[in-house]
């Protein structure tokens, strides 16, 4: 939304002279935003914060009440308000996490001068690529987060956060980088005694699991076993 700033002048009309005074009285619609502009050298401004876009455009009336000297006079004028444009920007609170690792991104959404407004309660999709990850509503300070959770490794993944735009705002989007690393494992061998005699035949127990921030499944993961240089099974 725009703030916009409303010039009304007044001038005697021939054969008449002089400046007129007194004051001006501004309206929207049939609303009065402006009750006693004071003239100063033939004019009067009102400031007003341009109303929603609904209903745009709106008839401005300035109407000037006369005086002794002179008698009133009124003109209208068109105003049409056109959206506010935002801007959308998106923060990971890291730019790199391990396979299985959930990350917070925020997004924030601000209006662009000259607009102004609330962007409060506005929606916003978080994506990587063409894949949804979640809808955010934005707070009172215009922010909203989103926990992404990437099961994938690979190179650096592409986060956009969309602001959708309502009646009165643009939308805007904005993109940050997530790189997915593999993540760390640790694999413990069991078994029941350390100790056999020859020939006799031992099982052998491996536990593996993944370290944290790290999730997932090993499940189908290939465990090779040997002593020293000397594989033994796998």
């Amino acid at each position: 939304l725009e703030f916009r700033r409303v010039l009304f002048r007044s001038a005697a009309v021939a054969p008449g002279a002089g400046t007129p005074n007194m004051t001006v009285e501004f309206r929207v619609g049939g609303t009065v935003v402006c009750a006693g502009a004071v003239l100063s050298s033939g004019q009067a401004t009102c400031a007003i914060t341009a109303p929603t876009v609904g209903a745009s455009p709106y008839t401005i009336t300035a109407t000037y009440g006369g005086s002794n000297d002179f008698t009133t006079s009124t003109t209208t004028a068109t105003l049409i308000v056109d959206r506010a444009a935002t801007t959308t920007v998106v923060t990971p609170a890291s730019a790199t996490v391990v396979y299985g690792e959930k990350q917070w991104f925020d997004a924030a959404v601000s209006v662009n001068a000259p607009g102004a407004g609330d962007v409060s309660g506005g929606t916003v999709d978080f994506s990587a690529g063409s894949t949804w990850l979640c809808t955010g509503i934005l707070d009172a300070t215009g922010h909203t987060s989103c926990l992404v959770d990437l099961h994938a490794s690979g190179s650096a993944y592409t986060i956009t956060a969309s602001y959708r735009g309502t009646t009165d705002f643009e939308p805007s989007s904005a993109a940050s980088s997530l790189t997915v690393t593999r993540a760390a494992t640790t694999t413990a061998l069991d078994w029941t005694t350390a100790t056999v005699v020859f020939g006799q035949t031992k099982r052998l127990f491996a536990t593996a699991t993944i370290d944290a921030p790290g999730s997932g499944s090993l499940v189908g993961g290939i465990v090779d076993f040997s002593s020293g240089s000397t594989p033994i099974a796998a």
